[in-house]
């Protein structure tokens, strides 16, 4: 029987750094500290370099950072990150419309600007079905796949409530008197993010000049006017 390779992996900032050997234990590190670093070694020697903040010029090859007015956007072998954003003109109104846009990177073909597919249009509709169609839109399921986001009704919901709701089959309490507003497309989300496991989300401030924030929400907003 072949042996099992040993993987490391090391958290440098989070709520604490180590050096794990298991993916569940190191992502509960990293999953709610929004300015995690972190990274995954064959060796331990190397995940004790990251962690401790070694870098050498043969290691740099392997990552690149790219900068977009104040924000950074960090690409390497382990992480894929993708900002969506959701809009609804008239929110609340019977003629409401919504978009949502998706954006992995400049000219990437995986960015989207579609319409909110439902009868019921809102803009909080709109957020979750963005992030839908990046996990859906994102093939590569073997690394870590950051989403950042401005709206915090979905990290909340993804990150604090939904766990509940799902106990609760899907009332917003035990006494089971209130479902769950938005069921059916939260419902959806859920199991994407059960099927895929590596799922993180960073809230970002909107309308703060961060690059990808901009591009997404440029990408909802051309899709109304399609």
């Amino acid at each position: 029987m072949p042996k099992v390779k040993t993987r490391y992996y090391s958290v440098r900032n989070g709520e604490k750094s180590g050096i794990y050997k298991s993916w569940d234990e190191y992502y509960q590190h990293i999953k709610d500290y929004p300015k995690a670093r972190y990274k995954k070694f064959n060796t331990l020697k190397e995940a004790q370099e990251f962690k401790e903040g070694i870098n050498k010029e043969t290691k740099k090859k392997k990552q690149t950072t790219l900068k977009f007015s104040n924000d950074e956007l960090l690409i390497d072998n382990d992480r894929i990150v993708v900002y969506t954003d959701g809009t609804c003109e008239d929110n609340g109104d019977d003629n409401a419309k919504g978009g949502i846009g998706v954006f992995f990177g400049d000219n990437d073909p995986r960015n989207l600007s579609e319409e909110l597919p439902s009868e019921l249009q809102t803009n909080n509709r709109a957020e979750i079905y963005a992030v839908i169609r990046a996990i859906k839109n994102c093939k590569d399921d073997s690394k870590i796949l950051e989403i950042k986001t401005d709206s915090t009704y979905v990290i909340n919901a993804c990150e604090r409530w939904i766990k509940k709701w799902v106990d609760n089959d899907w009332y917003r309490d035990d006494k089971k008197t209130k479902l769950v507003k938005n069921k059916d497309i939260l419902f959806k989300l859920y199991n994407l993010i059960e099927t895929r496991k590596k799922i993180i989300f960073t809230h970002v401030k909107s309308h703060s000049g961060i690059h990808g924030n901009k591009e997404a929400d440029t990408l909802a907003k051309s899709s109304i006017k399609k």
